[in-house]
């Protein structure tokens, strides 16, 4: 993964984004902790929709045993069976968000490569034509 020290970019500000005074700059750096906290997000996703599972899992095996008097006797098991399931579904909806987010820092990471590329070609150009 690229630091911001390996970036190495440094464009011109377009003189067009003045706006009172004030310029925005281009930053590869924030490029880069951008995708960085996509990716330290998408770790902790799976786990938290794991246990947002098991929460609602657990509430509706309440819901279940309390409308459901026959089912009262097997409470430890209907609990087990719902957080289960529950969980279950929580991950896998936590890992699909998770690719999401690691799919998005992998596009950034992407763009600031070839920019960086181009970036090298264009002085490249530059210098050979001299």
């Amino acid at each position: 993964m690229l630091g911001p020290s390996q970036t190495g970019v440094s464009l011109p500000v377009d003189p067009r984004r003045h706006w009172m005074g004030l310029m925005a700059t281009y930053d590869p750096a924030l490029i880069v902790k951008f995708s960085d906290k996509l990716y330290s997000k998408s770790r902790g996703i799976i786990f938290a929709h794991g246990f947002v599972g098991f929460i609602g899992g657990s509430l509706f095996s309440l819901v279940l045993l309390f409308a459901v008097p026959p089912m009262k006797s097997s409470g430890w098991a209907v609990w087990l069976v719902c957080a289960g399931i529950f969980i279950l579904i929580g991950a896998a909806h936590g890992r699909a968000k998770g690719f999401e987010l690691r799919l998005r820092a992998q596009i950034v990471l992407c763009q600031l490569q070839t920019e960086i590329h181009l970036k090298n070609l264009q002085d490249h150009i530059i210098r050979s034509s001299l």
